[in-house]
């Protein structure tokens, strides 16, 4: 008399199968929340919604259960990183676009301007002017860079910073200056 085999069950194989067959939907207004912490910044808020979903379907393919995150935990951070990892891009992006490789001056040298000592003043009070505009710690940080020469970590030490928030600040100041000038010009 022959014997069956009973089958078992392989609680690997089954954990493998539920995790693929995750409803993704059912957690749509968490989703939906995560995109709308960052509120439109670079991207409308469906753009932005759209990035949390694909972070999302990535967490899902890429869940394991053994690692000890909860599949909540897991979309939030693949979903978070990846409309972090496009908000970087489209501002490296911005960056590129306005700054160029001109200076503050040189952006209102045109071609067929000459450099006379009176376009060199007028550029002069437009940089002053653009520079009024700005908070008084990003002006100081700007002007001690571009008059004084200091180096960011100089600056960073004389105010009292870290270099790193420096380097933010004037970034941030350029490009506010940046437009300031821009507005400027177009007067």
């Amino acid at each position: 008399m022959a014997t069956k085999k009973r089958a078992t069950k392989n609680p690997k194989r089954n954990k493998a199968r539920k995790d693929s067959q995750i409803d993704v939907q059912k957690y749509a207004p968490f989703i939906k929340r995560i995109a709308s912490r960052y509120a439109p910044y670079f991207f409308t808020e469906e753009e932005l919604e759209s990035l949390a979903w694909e972070g999302a379907l990535r967490a899902v393919g890429s869940y394991n259960r053994r690692k000890g995150a909860t599949l909540r935990t897991w979309i939030f951070t693949k979903a978070n990183g990846a409309i972090k990892d496009a908000l970087q891009k489209e501002q490296i992006r911005r960056e590129r676009e306005t700054q160029g490789s001109l200076t503050i001056f040189e952006t209102y040298r045109t071609k067929d301007e000459s450099s006379d000592v009176e376009a060199d003043e007028q550029r002069k009070d437009f940089v002053t002017e653009a520079l009024a505009t700005i908070d008084e710690r990003t002006r100081d940080i700007i002007t001690r860079h571009f008059y004084e020469g200091q180096t960011q970590a100089q600056i960073a030490a004389a105010i009292g910073i870290s270099q790193s928030w420096c380097s933010r600040l004037y970034k941030r100041g350029m490009a506010q200056l940046k437009i300031e000038l821009l507005k400027l010009k177009a007067r």
